[in-house]
């Protein structure tokens, strides 16, 4: 295996344990704003590192990503999701949308209200989706040599020392092999 697709991996692999894992395995799943905030942030990542464009903003990743790897209707709302995104990376609270985690706000998801411009969002419809995308992330990621080396370019791998300084005062992070750094 190649450097540059070890460096993906793990990324991938980090997203599996402290995003997927987490939601699907624990009490964490039951917070609707919770989840769809660690999802997005993860789809923000992933835009992130995937993007054609270098120096794309953080809006035009993250819609690309719903439109290249999640399911067409992610890409017809697209907007409204960013709009969602913003409202919950920013104040942590959502003023833009419905959301719910309840098996019976499943058959709604993604339906749009034209009235409030509110589109619905089911937070397990959500995860699930999200983890069929890193599939179809991943598949793409074996078709396509250009696809990992752009993600790997983004990626930087760092010597795991995070406990040589500050450990006195703080929680350091986790054992991360790398960072984003553009």
């Amino acid at each position: 295996m190649s450097d540059d697709r070890q460096k993906v991996d793990a990324y991938l692999e980090m997203i599996q344990d402290h995003v997927l894992s987490p939601i699907q395995g624990t009490d964490l799943k039951e917070s609707c704003t919770a989840t769809v905030l660690l999802i997005f942030g993860s789809i923000d990542g992933l835009g992130k590192l995937t993007h054609p464009e270098d120096l794309a903003g953080a809006g035009k990743r993250f819609k690309w990503y719903l439109r290249t790897f999640m399911r067409p209707e992610y890409g017809t709302h697209c907007d409204a999701l960013y709009t969602l995104r913003c409202s919950l990376a920013h104040n942590a609270l959502n003023f833009t949308s419905f959301i719910s985690k309840t098996r019976m706000g499943e058959q709604h998801h993604l339906e749009f209200d034209s009235t409030l411009g509110y589109v619905f969002v089911s937070s397990a419809v959500l995860t699930r989706d999200f983890d069929a995308s890193l599939r179809k992330l991943d598949e793409e990621l074996n078709k396509d040599t250009k696809l990992i080396t752009r993600a790997a370019s983004r990626l930087h791998w760092l010597e795991d020392n995070t406990y040589a300084y500050w450990s006195q005062f703080s929680t350091p992070p986790g054992p991360i092999p790398f960072i984003n750094l553009k």
